[in-house]
């Protein structure tokens, strides 16, 4: 047997450094999923710049697919399975150089299973050669041509700048360059990936890989003999894929100084380096994929691939590690690598989403008692606190899991503070600028939290000032496989007590309980479970109010899903299982309640309007600061395109009602529509409120919000969407 060999190719700083150098002024609206440069009300142009020659703008176009080929390689399904489509997504020209017709055969199967999976309406050329190597392990290299710089300083591979813009914007040049070894043994060049000999390497894996770096999965870094770390493109600018790179403690390593052995430490740091993008994260249940980042810095390897030991030979996601072993056949990409190419702007196929599984509500978390802390013992988390809670692995949660779907609940402030959900970072103590929950001092409050599963299965809970208890109750889970998909509805109000919506009309008194019949009437049979926004109003003393599946006895769960006090009315979001009658209990612990339920969606078997869950890390996307929203004042938000992918159908947004003027709601709903006979958040002057929305969004992608009364400032975090797949 022959030893492992590696595929790489020598820095690429001094190619890139002579090569044409492009001006982008923006990205289209329809580019990337998760853009680095943030959001342009309208797309403008793209020009290039040749070192002696003035700026020509050209105009962008919408994108289009071209069918060439009669059957080409679309990629990975849901199931790890492989699909053939009869349209490939880009067109692309191989000119060789010295090739056998053997080499070429095998060199356009991987261009094929390519041009199926990233799409651009620009030929991708690419000057293919054979050349010897010094070192006899390396099989190849290959890198892209020529860059192009974006008006807010991003640097991106060529062929990706020419999808985003959709124009050819260095003709005549090729895009890739790639060259293999001309003096090839134990190469297998054969259809058919079975026949491989137990000695050979296989040469379309090898080319697969490597245009995959010329594709752009590739890093600018370098480390040399002295720790200095350094990115060597010319223009002093980060390459996209850099933007994406952070080391163990969650910072960016763009984050360290230029030509410093801070950066080198972080290039070449033991606790690793990992990929950050939500696309890429989404589909694998590890957290953020691990790159190849040995203690020695490797120029054209380190970091410009996943790492050997996570991702050995057989994993699906294999093909972008840095060795190959003898046998080893990878002609899929694997999910992970489809979306970092996702992450940096690539159009590639859908990537799977998540399932819904709903369990009987279950308390997970009470600080007070100790349940779900480290070591059980009872804490109040202090100012800047934290407490993580293993989600994973318990309560019928898999380790596989994507996000869970709690109920949080704030209890004993000792001031007013906000409490944020986030998914537990590897190490360090950084938290996203959002939040989730706002209190007032001796007040409690509960908010629906849909969070990503972080670090060793865990969620991380942050409270902000002074202390308080933290008490979550599971509803469920979002994981590859599942009973259920959502249905979004346009929102409906299918409960009132007031009025006798759904249930008999009267108070609910102390004890009291109803039930809620939603099977059959307003969702179709074998529904799961309904996402409701549930309203407590004129409440006569401080209760709780649990939502639950209807159980044949008078048994209740030890959880709660809102708190209110009287005076004020109080909503939150509730993600319900429902009974195998397909109902919903509701049960008032104290005093008399009437009670409201607008319909938000529900769970159930896939059919037609199902959508997939996609968690994402939470970033806030709405901040209407210093300017309010007036009476029957509204705000459009584009989040399809901008913050999440075009091919988006609803989101998951954490709304927040800063110094409202006035008692007022605030109603969240697809822009386009009729303004809704439903809320999302109930504000009064001087408290800071939010409260959780699954809201579906217009065919651009948009969202509304619109304030009823007074003036009131609003906020809006997402932590998750939806889509067809």
């Amino acid at each position: 047997m022959r030893r492992a060999v590696r595929r790489s190719f020598p820095v690429l700083a001094a190619a890139w450094s002579s090569g044409l150098v492009l001006s982008v002024s923006a990205l289209p609206a329809t580019a990337a999923s998760a853009a680095p440069i943030a959001p342009t009300a309208a797309a403008s142009s793209w020009g290039h710049v040749r070192p002696t020659a003035a700026t020509t703008r050209l105009s962008l176009g919408q994108g289009t697919t071209r069918s060439l080929v009669k059957k080409v390689y679309r990629g990975p399904s849901a199931g790890g399975g492989t699909a053939y489509v009869t349209t490939p997504r880009s067109r692309w020209h191989v000119t060789y150089t010295n090739f056998t017709v053997e080499q070429q055969a095998a060199f356009q199967r991987a261009v094929d299973i390519w041009a199926g999976l990233v799409a651009s309406t620009q030929i991708i050329e690419v000057d293919a050669r054979l050349r010897t190597f010094p070192d006899p392990r390396i099989l190849g290299g290959a890198k892209p041509w020529e860059i192009a710089t974006s008006s807010s300083g991003v640097d991106y591979p060529i062929a990706l700048a020419n999808s985003l813009a959709q124009q050819d914007l260095a003709p005549g040049a090729s895009d890739i360059f790639a060259e293999f070894r001309s003096d090839p043994t134990g190469a297998y060049y054969g259809a058919d990936p079975t026949a491989i000999p137990a000695g050979d390497y296989d040469f379309t894996s090898v080319v697969l890989h490597e245009l995959g770096h010329g594709l752009g999965f590739i890093g600018s870094g370098n480390v040399d003999a002295s720790g200095i770390g350094s990115y060597n493109l010319s223009d002093g600018n980060p390459f996209v894929y850099d933007l994406f790179t952070q080391s163990a403690d969650t910072f960016p390593v763009l984050s360290r100084t230029n030509n410093s052995a801070v950066l080198g430490q972080a290039l070449t740091s033991s606790s690793g380096l990992f990929w950050a993008g939500d696309e890429a994260t989404g589909v694998t249940a590890a957290g953020e994929p691990r790159l190849y980042s040995p203690s020695t810095f490797e120029p054209g390897s380190s970091y410009s691939h996943l790492d050997e030991g996570t991702y050995p030979q057989g994993n699906a996601n294999s093909l972008m590690t840095p060795v190959i072993n003898n046998g080893e056949v990878i002609r899929d990409p694997g999910n992970i690598t489809l979306g970092i190419f996702a992450d940096m702007g690539w159009d590639v196929p859908p990537l799977p989403g998540s399932r819904f599984t709903p369990v009987a509500p279950v308390r997970v978390l009470d600080t007070k008692f100790g349940t779900g802390v480290p070591g059980g013992t009872p804490l109040k988390v202090g100012p800047g606190g934290t407490v993580d809670l293993k989600v994973t692995g318990l309560n019928g949660v898999p380790v596989e899991a994507r996000a869970v779907v709690l109920n949080l609940t704030v209890a004993q402030p000792t001031t007013a503070t906000d409490v944020r959900a986030f998914p537990t970072p590897r190490t360090g103590a950084l938290f996203p600028r959002v939040s989730n929950i706002n209190v007032a001092a001796a007040e409690q409050r509960a908010n629906a939290v849909t969070v990503r599963v972080g670090s060793g299965g865990r969620v991380r809970f942050r409270n902000a000032a002074g202390s308080a208890y933290l008490i979550a109750d599971l509803a469920g889970f979002y994981a590859p496989s599942g009973p259920s998909t959502y249905h979004p509805v346009t929102p409906s109000r299918i409960l009132n007590t007031s009025n006798g919506t759904g249930v008999p009309q009267a108070k609910v008194g102390a004890g009291g309980k109803v039930d809620l019949t939603v099977t059959g009437i307003v969702v179709p049979g074998g529904a799961t479970a309904v996402v409701l926004s549930l309203t407590v109003v004129n409440a006569t003393t401080a209760t709780d109010v649990r939502a639950y599946p209807t159980p044949t006895d008078a048994s209740f769960p030890r959880v709660s899903s809102i708190n209110a006090v009287p005076g004020r009315t109080t909503p939150n979001l509730v993600v319900v299982q429902l009974s195998s009658g397909g109902k919903v209990r509701f049960r008032n612990a104290a005093g008399s309640v009437d009670l409201r339920g607008d319909l938000a969606g529900w769970f159930g078997p896939s059919s037609s309007g199902q959508q997939f869950f996609h968690a994402v890390s939470p970033q806030r996307v709405l901040d209407t600061r210093p300017t309010p929203l007036g009476a029957g004042g509204t705000r459009d938000l584009a989040m399809a395109g901008n913050w999440i992918p075009t091919r988006a159908k609803a989101a998951v947004l954490n709304v927040t009602g800063v110094a409202a003027t006035a008692a007022t709601d605030v109603r969240v709903y697809p822009v386009s529509t009729t303004v809704p006979n439903t809320s999302v958040l109930n504000a009064v002057p001087a408290r800071t409120v939010a409260d959780l929305t699954y809201v579906g969004l217009s065919t651009a992608g948009a969202v509304r919000f619109r304030n009823t009364a007074g003036q009131i400032q609003l906020l809006a975090d997402v932590a998750g969407w939806f889509a067809f797949v």
